[in-house]
C-alpha cells in the first residue's frame, strides 16, 4: 500500500484553488461589497443603499470561469430595486480579479468591461 502524505499543497496548486465571490472589490472607479446569501450574492454599491441581488452561472463551453449577473442584467435594470445591474468576469475561480459589464437601461451589457480586484475579505483571507 502506497504511503499517504499530508501536508500543505504544492504552490502551483495552491493558485488554483476555488475561492468564494465576497468581500470587498474595487470595480473602475468604484466600490462594493459582496456577501452571500441564500443561493444569491448580494452587492451592495459604495453609492447605493440597496443591495442588487447577483447569480452564479456555469460555465459554457467557450468560457473557462462561471460568471455572476444580477438578475435583470438580461433586462438593464435589477428586479428587485430598479438599480441597473449587470455581470462580473472573473480570471479564475479564486474570484480575487477581473471585469465588470454594466447593464444598460436598453437591456444590453456595455461591450467593455471595467477592472475588477478583491481588496479584502473572502475565504482567500485577503
Amino acid at each position: 500500500m502506497p504511503a499517504i502524505l499530508a501536508g500543505p499543497l504544492p504552490l502551483a496548486e495552491a493558485n488554483t484553488a476555488r475561492g468564494e465571490f465576497e468581500g470587498r472589490y474595487e470595480v473602475g472607479n468604484t466600490y462594493c461589497t459582496v456577501s452571500p446569501g441564500r443561493m444569491v450574492f448580494n452587492v451592495r454599491w459604495a453609492e447605493d443603499e440597496h443591495s442588487v441581488r447577483f447569480f452564479y452561472f456555469t460555465p459554457t463551453a467557450n468560457e473557462k470561469v462561471g460568471f455572476f449577473a444580477s438578475e435583470g442584467a438580461d433586462k438593464g435594470t435589477d428586479m428587485n430595486t430598479g438599480k441597473g445591474g449587470g455581470k462580473f468576469v472573473f480570471d479564475d475561480e479564486r474570484y480575487d480579479s477581473g471585469q465588470f459589464f454594466e447593464a444598460g437601461k436598453d437591456g444590453k451589457l456595455t461591450t467593455f468591461g471595467v477592472g475588477v480586484k478583491r481588496l479584502g475579505g473572502g475565504a482567500n483571507g485577503r
